[in-house]
């Protein structure tokens, strides 16, 4: 392992050699034909243009990644239980013959297409970006984790595969997707895709979601009771309902079209973003663990943030908020209010550890800074100010 070795000649007098690692370094052939009753083969991040393995019948374990081989036969390794060939500019895979194949790893290629109907013992499967437009695992029963990401999937069938806990298909052009079986899935990423129906009323055991970029009109988490983050920007939704998932430290649902949000039972939210939306008002009062709130362009008129005492970034621009009381707000290092009502009793006197303000297009009048030694970007244009003293912000670095 990262010796600086180029040449391995020698090693075919080692017939008797089960476990070879010889990743890290830069070899560029390696001849293993004599060595018959090797097992567990380690020769990734090298420089290998081929790799002949027809000898090796005994092999269980390849792990040949971040080469340059445009090819690579396993036919003869029947007893393959994992194959990592990651990163290897493959642009075919022949696993037909490795029925006890289990962990199969061949992201980052360029293959078209990928048959694994002869894998059943299979139960991992990452084919993440490739240029697969199609899928098929109906055979893979023992399947706990699939990415097939970054590839351009048209479609998806996963209702066979019952054993998945993480399921991840971003990144491809799936119209719709059934996971309605899949009461064991933990995590599911179907990001950047076009799906307009998603049922995961069923996903009792499920604790990270992702549906971003995509055309989904409702949403059913009332199964999901430990569910911990949630995102689906960009999609059609006019509710959503997080009233069961106590357990959410994370929601993000910006680009909506939502005119409530009731996060009341969410005491353990530290992460809201809930921009460009329609809200008309936001209680946000039971969030007190609450570190990052992101209500911008929506329509509130005001905002109460007196109980997020663990507040370090607020960005509520684009709203006709009035007040803005942050006397609570000790931890602020990061605020956005910009194009807002705001006059003269809007302060920042309390939040010494601001490093970051931004309250353009407000009708303040009057802001003192004598405080914010930490202020480091300050933008103010169009706030009708009559005076501007900032002596005391030695830290500053950028004003508009």
């Amino acid at each position: 392992y990262n010796k600086g070795i180029s040449d391995l000649t020698g090693i075919g007098y080692f017939t008797e050699l089960e476990k070879l690692m010889c990743d890290n370094n830069q070899l560029t052939s390696l001849g293993l034909s004599s060595n018959t009753k090797l097992t567990y083969l380690e020769c990734e991040d090298n420089q290998l243009t081929s790799l002949d393995l027809s000898s090796n019948t005994k092999l269980t374990d390849l792990r040949c990644y971040n080469n340059q081989l445009t090819s690579l036969d396993v036919s003869n390794n029947t007893e393959l239980n994992a194959l990592f060939c990651r990163n290897t500019q493959l642009t075919s895979l022949d696993v037909s013959n490795n029925t006890e194949l289990n962990s199969l790893s061949c992201e980052g290629n360029q293959l078209t297409s990928l048959d694994v109907s002869n894998n059943p013992e299979l139960t991992g499967l990452d084919c993440e970006e490739n240029q697969l437009t199609s899928l098929d695992v109906s055979n893979n029963p023992e399947l706990e984790y699939l990415y097939c990401c970054s590839n351009q999937l048209t479609s998806l069938d996963v209702s066979n595969n019952r054993e998945l806990t993480y399921l991840k298909c971003h990144n491809n052009q799936l119209t719709s997707l059934n996971v309605s079986t899949l009461t064991q899935l933990q995590s599911l990423d179907c990001s950047n895709n076009q799906i307009t129906t998603l049922d995961v009323s069923k996903l009792s055991s499920l604790l990270h979601f992702n549906c971003n970029f995509n055309k989904i009109t409702s949403l059913n988490f009332s199964k999901s009771v430990n569910l911990e983050d949630v995102n689906c920007i960009m999609n059609q939704l006019t509710t959503i309902d997080v009233s069961k998932n106590t357990a959410l430290t994370t929601l993000v649902c910006s680009v909506n079209s939502l005119t409530t949000l009731d996060v009341s039972k969410n005491t353990k939210l530290e992460h809201l973003g809930c921009s460009i939306n329609q809200l008309a008002t936001l209680d946000v009062s039971k969030n007190t663990k609450l570190d990052f709130l992101d209500c911008s362009s929506n329509s509130l008129t005001a905002l109460d943030v007196t109980s997020n005492v663990n507040l370090t970034t607020l960005q509520c621009a684009s709203n006709t908020i009035s007040k803005l009381d942050l006397s609570k707000n000790a931890k602020l290092t990061s605020l956005t209010c910009n194009d807002n009502k705001l006059f003269y009793t809007f302060k920042v006197t309390e939040n010494l550890a601001l490093t970051y303000l931004k309250c353009d297009n407000n009708n303040l009048g009057y802001l003192d800074l004598y405080n914010n030694k930490a202020l480091v970007e300050l933008y103010c244009k169009n706030c009708q100010l009559t005076q501007l003293n900032l002596g005391n912000n030695t830290a500053l670095e950028k004003l508009q």
